[in-house]
């Protein structure tokens, strides 16, 4: 047993293999072999998830009355526990700049019904779903800054903004009578660091990870290559001002009305960026996979535990819908 688990180590994280692979793999993008199983090389340098590109779409249409099922379990609990249902849909990050990923610059038909379908599907339910495409796309078309980053799935803090206060909207126009009365509060930083994207990462280049106390596990660049591949990253942070003074909105207490149900892209600015256009402080569970319902099952067991939020906005990323976990979906009893 001994031996067999060293020599796992030997062939998969020793310093020899890692180098090797790495090395190998910065030449082949070097010398133009653009190629890799998760990722899928756009225009202009532009980095894509191939699952977002070209999704299983027949398993995701096969899951249809699951996923429906699933949704409708999910309103019912946190109905009967008193609290509102706010979704808020990610858009994929080729949805938002499909120019860079396709030469016509629109997507497949049947791959852009997806998300159309979803908040179709949450509109039928009476659940409210806040469409964060349409506003994105808008502001991708008029804006000279990317909201995405070009090696990363994630938006930068432009794109961060635009959602936070689609979401805010529709939270303030279906339950804002039942909030509290705003507070004034103001952005800090922002927190500058330059980080290695998630998808230049599946590229199996020279990289590592580096633990961070305020932004976790950043992939930093241990080449030159990486290193010219890496992105600046902002990170805003919250205060809450008073007559008796400023003090910071970390997501952490429990008793703020409004819950906020989240993925990586809330960790990503969309925390800060709901907070400060709702004019209210969260609280956040955040859980990072795309399919939002490791944060929502958390979430969901405080509120059944006896906690009381007024409202609960859900995170779900779009290519999250394609994972196994939304195959059949299912929450702890």
């Amino acid at each position: 047993e001994w031996t067999a688990e060293v020599e796992r180590s030997l062939r998969e994280a020793s310093p020899i293999v890692w180098s090797l692979r790495g090395n190998w793999n910065e030449w082949r993008y070097r010398l133009g072999v653009l190629h890799a199983d998760r990722v899928q090389f756009g225009r202009d340098g532009w980095l894509f998830l191939r699952q977002s590109v070209t999704p299983d779409l027949a398993g995701f249409e096969q899951a249809a009355e699951r996923r429906r099922a699933f949704l409708v379990g999910v309103r019912d609990r946190l109905r009967a526990a008193g609290v509102d249902l706010v979704v808020s849909l990610v858009p994929d990050k080729v949805r938002v700049h499909t120019g860079q990923a396709f030469d016509d610059a629109r997507l497949p038909a049947r791959r852009e019904a997806v998300y159309v379908d979803t908040l179709r599907l949450l509109e039928e339910l009476s659940i409210p779903v806040v469409d964060l495409a349409t506003p994105l796309r808008a502001a991708a078309a008029g804006s000279p800054e990317p909201l995405y980053y070009r090696g990363d799935t994630h938006w930068r803090p432009g794109g961060a903004l635009v959602a936070g206060t689609a979401v805010a909207a529709v939270v303030e126009r279906r339950f804002g009578a039942e909030l509290s009365r705003r507070v004034t509060m103001a952005l800090t930083g922002p927190t500058r660091v330059r980080g290695v994207g998630d998808l230049v990462g599946m590229l199996g280049l020279l990289t590592r990870e580096r633990a961070d106390d305020e932004n976790g596990e950043q992939l930093v660049a241990t080449s030159l290559l990486t290193e010219r591949l890496t992105e600046q990253r902002d990170y805003y942070g919250l205060e809450v001002r008073g007559p008796q003074g400023a003090r910071p909105m970390t997501g952490a207490d429990p008793a703020a009305e409004v819950w906020l149900a989240g993925t990586s892209f809330a960790e990503e600015n969309g925390m800060e960026a709901i907070s400060f256009a709702l004019g209210r402080p969260l609280f956040a569970v955040l859980r990072r996979g795309a399919p939002g319902l490791e944060s929502l099952r958390d979430a969901l067991g405080r509120i059944e535990a006896g906690a009381r939020p007024k409202v609960l906005v859900w995170e779900i990323v779009e290519r999250g819908l394609f994972a196994d976990a939304w195959r059949s979906p299912r929450l702890r009893d």
